[in-house]
């Protein structure tokens, strides 16, 4: 089998694929171009689409054999790849060696198109760049793949819509949170839908297909079966609005994935929260920054969500979570509950960390200074890895934050300033063992930094220095975006 390919122009690719479609998976060029249509408004107009087919959707052909080549009608079982790239890309780029670098400069991610009846769009690895607008963070992580003989690398969040017979939005969910997790951290492998299926068939009281959707608690026992120990947060049992937001906003500035359940009085639906918006104009604070009261988990407004109905990095607002659909089914939704999937050493959850926070926010700060705070989860591989690094950082402090044993993952806490969070920096620094689980906050606190001050808690002893303060740089973590304080991709 030859696989064919064609480079097309912005303006060129939607109809070109709509006629392939049509005439391999007798799916009609308005059905392609409905459905298509919210994804190519928002791609941006400079681009070169490299158009592939026949293409194996790893997905997909795992839901053509457990599914859908078992029934009467013929499905196809390839799919069209589309792939992305900066305007200019052709032939010539990808047989030249000396125009790899550039390639890969211009590679914007692809989306794959499936023959089913609904849900076109399978799994695809889309670049935040490749929108028109994306003026905010989120979770991504680097993967490989080979376009037409050429190994190129894209950073993303995975993408894949419902099918509505092998995978509902629930599965989506788990398919492309494992596979981010499967591809940042060697602990994790991703998942294919019939895997799902089988961790699931303990639990089932009927038939699994076609899929009839999942609740959040069985989304949370795939994840613990898979290798995490998910916690569960519900609004109605936490009894307190304000709380629940809080959390949710503590794990997203930590750049963790989280599966959301947003519910009305007639239906459900699951999506991912993997970013946020801007929270300032170009990321910076502005004059009427005058409240030391601010901090980082009560002022996430919207969120960047990987909702299958909509192209990924969807901006929703908390207050009115699907103001993006034009459905009326899903007016008025709100998340009810959030399922975050953490490491299994992880046992203080982002409700006990907060609560550590506000006792030592209240002892450290006083109320005429104005700072505000970030609380988040962090490996602490990742912490010092940042220190070590930073010139401007004074030595002796460097040297023992680093020699200070740390268990893998700690709860960090930033103390920024209006001009030091402009600088991309911070003024104090907290770091809190996420592996105790005694409540006194003294057996938390592995050290803090601020106001000259520096003090190292040990098993068996308190080590407490007077040195001269630098500025630290505000840790990286894992959100990126245009113009966020850690990384510009």
């Amino acid at each position: 089998m030859t696989i064919y390919t064609k480079y097309l122009r912005r303006g060129e690719y939607i109809s070109y694929t709509a006629k392939v479609v049509e005439q391999e998976y007798g799916i009609s060029k308005d059905d392609f171009n409905k459905e298509f249509a919210p994804f190519n408004s928002i791609i941006r107009r400079d681009i070169t689409v490299f158009f592939e087919y026949p293409y194996v959707d790893k997905f997909y052909r795992d839901s053509y054999y457990t599914y859908f080549s078992t029934k009467h009608t013929a499905y196809k079982r390839n799919s069209i790849r589309l792939s992305f790239f900066t305007k200019g890309v052709d032939d010539s780029y990808f047989r030249d060696k000396d125009k790899k670098g550039k390639l890969q400069q211009a590679f914007l991610g692809f989306i794959t198109i499936r023959p089913t009846k609904r849900g076109l769009i399978g799994r695809s690895l889309i670049s935040p760049k490749l929108y028109r607008h994306n003026n905010f963070v989120t979770c991504l992580t680097s993967f490989s793949t080979l376009i037409n003989g050429v190994k190129l690398s894209i950073d993303a969040f995975p993408y894949c819509s419902q099918d509505t017979e092998t995978i509902s939005c629930a599965e989506t969910t788990l398919l492309n949170t494992m596979e981010y997790f499967g591809s940042k951290y060697p602990e994790y492998s991703p998942v294919l839908p019939s895997k799902i299926i089988r961790l699931l068939s303990s639990r089932a009281s009927e038939r699994q297909l076609p899929s009839s959707g999942l609740s959040i608690d069985d989304i949370s026992f795939v994840l613990k079966d898979l290798g995490f120990s998910p916690k569960l947060y519900s609004k109605s049992v936490l009894d307190n609005d304000n709380l629940f937001k809080k959390i949710l906003d503590i794990y997203i500035e930590s750049g963790i994935p989280i599966i959301g359940a947003i519910e009305n009085d007639n239906l459900g639906h699951a999506v991912i929260f993997v970013g946020r918006e801007e929270l300032f104009k170009d990321g910076q604070l502005d004059d009427e920054f005058d409240n030391h009261d601010f901090n980082f988990s009560n002022i996430i407004e919207k969120y960047v969500l990987i909702d299958d109905n909509y192209p990924p990095y969807t901006l929703a607002d908390y207050t009115n979570i699907t103001s993006h659909y034009t459905d009326e089914s899903f007016a008025n939704c709100e998340l009810t509950s959030f399922v975050v999937p953490l490491y299994p050493k992880i046992y203080v959850d982002a409700e006990l960390a907060l609560k550590f926070f506000e006792q030592l926010e209240t002892y450290i700060l006083s109320d005429d200074e104005n700072y505000c705070t970030r609380l988040f989860l962090a490996s602490s591989r990742s912490v010092k890895n940042s220190i070590s690094y930073y010139e401007d950082l004074n030595h002796k402090i460097k040297d023992l934050i680093i020699e200070t044993a740390m268990p893998k993952f700690v709860w960090v806490i930033e103390i920024l300033d209006k001009e030091s969070y402009n600088n991309k920096q911070i003024k104090g620094l907290i770091i809190i063992d996420a592996t105790e689980t005694n409540l006194d906050i003294n057996d938390h606190l592995l050290f803090f930094i601020f106001d000259n001050s520096l003090i190292i808690f040990g098993k068996d002893k308190i080590l407490s220095k007077e040195l001269e303060m630098n500025i630290f740089p505000i840790f990286a973590n894992n959100l990126k975006g245009r113009h966020n304080l850690w990384n510009n991709y």
